[in-house]
């Protein structure tokens, strides 16, 4: 199929179409080897998040273990709500 004929049935002009064509093929694409590394990048990341989450939530729900974060926190709690 010709350009003209396709930049008829789009609606547009066969310069507007010859524009987008040379922007496309000017774009450049990613190299499978750059998406495995980006793939491998994602997983190490999503890995660290859930262990940052569980260690976080660790902590939060152990006071405990820092008694006096504990008691530091309490203290901030109560200045906030004035009592």
């Amino acid at each position: 199929m010709s350009r003209t004929r396709v930049a008829a049935d789009l609606g547009i002009g066969k310069s507007t179409l010859s524009h987008w064509i040379s922007r496309y093929r000017s774009t450049d694409l990613t190299a499978p080897e750059a998406q495995t590394d980006l793939v491998r990048e994602n997983e190490r990341l999503r890995l660290e998040n859930r262990v940052l989450r569980e260690e976080r939530e660790i902590l939060k729900n152990d006071p405990g273990r820092l008694p006096a974060c504990a008691a530091w926190k309490q203290a901030m709690l109560s200045c906030r709500t004035g009592g």
